[in-house]
């Protein structure tokens, strides 16, 4: 608490020692009543609005209170209102600090000027506003946001209070705060981030039949590599633009259901995806809208340019945008209270992604959304690359989801702005290496045994694989084993698509009992082995089988459903 506030909560009770003398007698009532009264009242207006956790700039519920002179004398003074957050009302040079307005008896809106959580005013010129004796004066106090995200809030309501006060400009005189009125109640409305995959993958290298393998973002019929999961807790907690000050709608200040209820915020609700351990060569695509239900209650989501971009009421739409065909039903797996069972739709078009340095964001802001009743939506994601544009395995791309702009509070100049979130990143997809490896449990060429081995690269096939060459490694394991025993180069090298490479394991490992594993740098490969002694003889025997796909193959790894509270 400020040593200006203590002053003036610790020396309320002086009031009563000025009763009669030259500078009169205040007290602040309800709106409404009449002069003689001290009923030590406010109200907010409307009722207290919901102030999203993870916002600095929060818009609070005007307050109405009455200011009556008791005294015989006219008294000067200026009017001071504690909240209890920090008062970041837009824009001023230090920052949010000159639009919030206080109104007296219906006339012209004088500006504040706020400091921590004191939002002070005085009347034009910094001279203090004159009240009359015996006089009974309405103000009326709107355009104020808060940061609430320096209010400790967990799961459930806290109140943020405002609580009036006048000092007496013409005797020093501090005369009474009054009881606070609840303004707003600071509670988390994002709900926990949460991923589901797909069951598709892609290797690499990849080939036409993989989820994004073709390379070619309009061929957008296939399944997304994933989906990410957003929502809100609170109904009404994602709002809406109406237009900058003086718009439709803005009068009145009562459309408490939009970002701009005060007239001055920039945009409407944006929400970021931010994305991270994205390689170099990949670019993510993302649906240009998201539309969750339909008619006057449907939730919809459009793509902007940036978490700052200007808003010219039906948002920024970026370019350019590859047409979007796919047909997504909704993901299975996640327990969301409402997305489900209601239709959700996607623009005709997606949008290309591109990382700089390991990371890529999309902002969507809210076009629409119902004031009373909690929304949520799936939005696709598209992992692509060119065939062999990687050679190297990479780990999942992380998303980061929040609000958006996080601007740091004493650089933001606009409204809504919110905390950083720097925790609760989720795994998407990973990007594995594009190879078969083959296990051969059983190979021998000791005691008059050999085996024949063959490998096939079958990536020319009937399903529409893109064929692909490339060499086989042999590794193996057990006793008598060739030093070194991995990384050995299969007979005949880099093997083409739609051959077979066949060749005595006697020639590599003479002498030897155990398994082997060849690793081929081609998806789709098959081996066979077949175990031969006293070959071409009447006491020769023979077996063979087939070689095991190893279950670590190429492709995404696709996670389970994850959220922050698991």
């Amino acid at each position: 608490m400020s040593d200006f506030r203590t002053k003036v909560l610790g020396l309320a009770a002086m009031a009563t020692l000025f009763a009669g003398a030259s500078y009169g007698q205040i007290c602040i009532v309800a709106s409404g009543a009449a002069a003689g009264t001290c009923v030590q009242t406010a109200s907010a207006t409307a009722g207290a609005l919901n102030a999203r956790a993870e916002g600095t700039t929060e818009v609070v519920s005007p307050i109405t209170f009455q200011i009556n002179n008791n005294g015989a004398a006219a008294v000067t003074g200026t009017i001071t209102i504690f909240f209890s957050a920090p008062v970041t009302s837009l824009p001023g040079a230090a920052p949010f600090t000159d639009l919030a307005t206080i109104s007296l008896n219906g006339g012209p809106a004088i500006n504040g000027s706020a400091s921590g959580t004191q939002l002070t005013f005085s009347n034009f010129g910094g001279t203090g506003f004159n009240f009359a004796a015996g006089s009974a004066t309405t103000a009326s106090v709107s355009g104020v946001r808060v940061n609430a995200s320096a209010v400790a809030a967990g799961a459930s309501l806290v109140p943020v209070t405002a609580q009036p006060a006048v000092v007496s400009s013409s005797s020093s005189a501090v005369l009474p705060a009054v009881a606070a009125p609840i303004v707003g109640y600071v509670t988390s409305t994002l709900s926990p981030p949460a991923i589901s995959g797909t069951t598709s993958s892609f290797p690499a290298a990849p080939v036409a039949n993989y989820n994004t393998a073709q390379g070619n973002p309009a061929k957008t019929t296939i399944a997304p590599s994933f989906y990410v999961f957003t929502g809100d807790t609170v109904s009404g907690a994602f709002k809406t633009w109406n237009g900058g000050p003086g718009a439709a709608g803005n009068a009145g200040l009562l459309n408490y259901s939009t970002e701009n209820s005060d007239g001055n915020a920039s945009y409407g609700t944006r929400i970021q995806l931010a994305f991270g351990n994205v390689p170099s060569a990949v670019t993510l695509y993302v649906p240009t809208s998201i539309t969750v239900g339909a008619g006057a209650g449907a939730f919809n989501l459009t793509l902007v340019t940036s978490a700052t971009a200007p808003d010219t009421g039906a948002s920024v739409l970026p370019q350019p945008t590859v047409p979007l065909s796919f047909t997504a039903p909704t993901p299975s797996g996640f327990n969301y209270t409402s997305a489900f069972g209601v239709a959700t739709t996607y623009g005709a078009s997606s949008f290309p992604i591109t990382s700089s340095g390991g990371t890529a964001t999309a902002v969507y802001e809210v076009v629409s959304a119902p004031a009373t009743a909690k929304v949520n939506a799936a939005i696709p994601v598209w992992v692509t690359f060119a065939p062999s544009a990687l050679s190297t395995a990479s780990g999942a791309i992380t998303v980061l989801e929040s609000y958006a702009p996080t601007t740091p509070l004493l650089s933001a100049t606009v409204a809504p702005d919110f905390a950083a979130v720097t925790t609760g990143a989720l795994n998407g997809s990973s990007i594995g290496l594009a190879q078969t490896e083959l296990l051969f449990p059983f190979v021998t060429s000791a005691d008059g045994f050999d085996v024949g081995i063959a490998i096939s690269n079958t990536t020319t096939d009937p399903y529409g694989t893109s064929p692909t060459a490339g060499a086989c490694t042999l590794n193996y394991y057990g006793t008598g084993a060739p030093t070194p025993n991995t990384g050995i180069a299969a007979p005949g090298g880099s093997q083409a698509s739609g051959t077979t490479n066949a060749f005595l394991s006697s020639s590599i490992a003479p002498g030897f009992t155990g398994y082997m594993i060849a690793t081929c740098a081609y998806p789709e490969g098959h081996g066979f082995a077949y175990i031969i002694n006293g070959f071409g003889t009447n006491a020769g025997t023979a077996m063979g089988y087939v070689a095991n796909v190893l279950n670590r193959g190429p492709g995404v790894a696709v996670p389970a459903v994850e959220g922050l509270q698991q």
